[in-house]
């Protein structure tokens, strides 16, 4: 990478999550807050299409950044991760 060390890159890099981990959790705080409303609103009312699409927007998003920030945490890399949902399987 022209113009970074690696040491700058990887420090940029831990900035970077922080910077999303922050807002994630930004998010998931206005959730708990707005969730009777969201019971009301989106889950007290027909239409199963609708639900999908917003439960997949609303929600997966932040947890696959939750995720990868518990497994940079706490040191787990992918094939250990890989390893350990594979024994969790039901045909092993």
């Amino acid at each position: 990478m022209p113009g970074f060390s690696e040491p700058v890159f990887v420090g940029y890099l831990h900035i970077t999550r922080m910077g999303q981990l922050s807002a994630t959790l930004a998010a998931l705080y206005d959730y708990a807050i707005s969730i009777d409303q969201e019971v009301e609103l989106i889950w007290g009312h027909p239409g199963h299409t609708a639900k999908i699409f917003y439960f997949l927007m609303r929600y997966c998003g932040n947890a696959v950044v939750v995720t990868i920030f518990v497994l940079l945490i706490t040191g787990i890399n992918s094939d250990n991760a890989y390893v350990e949902l594979s024994a969790m399987l039901p045909y092993h």
